[in-house]
């Protein structure tokens, strides 16, 4: 039988300046909390420290197991399905450095999960049971990095570096209507074929497939944001022509962006 105990969340005071900021410090016991969907405002680095489950997102499923590392994105919303009482451990973080970190290993939306890690769990156990109001601020932002230098050691140079580029460069300019597989080869100087190839090797979909939902995704989060033309979100998330964006949004998300635009402006005055 389970044991339910009170969840540990110990929280950064704020602070202004830095490149890369952690806000929160949490080991999370309650299943009910993780399986609810979440949108996030910060990055999330999270670690499973026990039991089973499965990273649920708009980009595909991905299972997870005790020393499994999975990241959540700011605005991108994901849940959690507990499936043997999981318990994880997480930091919160944001900050200008987020982009490199994430493109040096090749870390995106549709590639978030890491195995092989059960060596940090004591580490992280260790480091949440002693943080305090005086060093809660250098012990997250210690251990967010020790935990990237650990996967450091498990990531290959060559073509999954090249895709880091690729991913960063996508990341940083995905609200160009003239953004290509083409352009993208012609920028960081290899060949469209090569690009192509490794990229749907690397990150399991194809780079038109990444470049869509980078773009839908945005569409959507302008929306939750106020956003009500189609025709603006259409053109601010690089699409040209807004009945061929409303194609593509209605075949990912499974409703028009009118309809979505309507429906949000209903549950918000519920």
């Amino acid at each position: 039988m389970k044991k339910y105990r009170d969840n540990i969340c110990k929280f950064v005071p704020d602070s202004f300046g830095h490149q890369l900021k952690t806000s929160d410090f949490v080991y999370e016991f309650d299943s009910e909390n993780l399986n609810k969907r979440k949108n996030v405002k910060k990055n999330m680095l999270c670690i499973v420290s026990g039991g089973s489950g499965t990273l649920c997102t708009d980009y595909g499923k991905n299972e997870l197991r005790s020393g499994s590392i999975f990241f959540c994105f700011e605005n991108v919303p994901y849940r959690v399905e507990d499936l043997d009482n999981m318990e994880v451990m997480y930091i919160t973080f944001s900050g200008s450095r987020c982009a490199e970190l994430f493109s040096r290993f090749a870390i995106s939306p549709v590639s978030p999960v890491f195995e092989g890690n059960e060596g940090l769990l004591s580490f992280w156990k260790n480091a949440i049971g002693k943080a305090n109001e005086k060093n809660i601020d250098l012990l997250s932002e210690s251990v967010l990095l020790y935990t990237f230098s650990h996967m450091s050691a498990f990531t290959e140079p060559g073509e999954k570096q090249v895709i880091g580029e690729v991913l960063r460069f996508v990341d940083e300019n995905f609200t160009d209507a003239t953004l290509s597989l083409e352009a993208v080869a012609k920028e960081l100087g290899y060949s469209s074929k090569y690009i192509s190839r490794a990229f749907k090797e690397s990150v399991n979909i194809t780079f038109s497939e990444y470049l869509r939902n980078s773009r839908i995704q945005h569409a959507i989060s302008l929306m939750e944001h106020g956003i009500i033309s189609v025709k603006n979100a259409a053109l601010l998330s690089g699409y040209r022509d807004p009945l061929y964006f409303s194609n593509v949004f209605k075949k990912c998300v499974g409703i028009s962006p009118g309809e979505y635009i309507k429906k949000r402006n209903i549950n918000k005055h519920v």
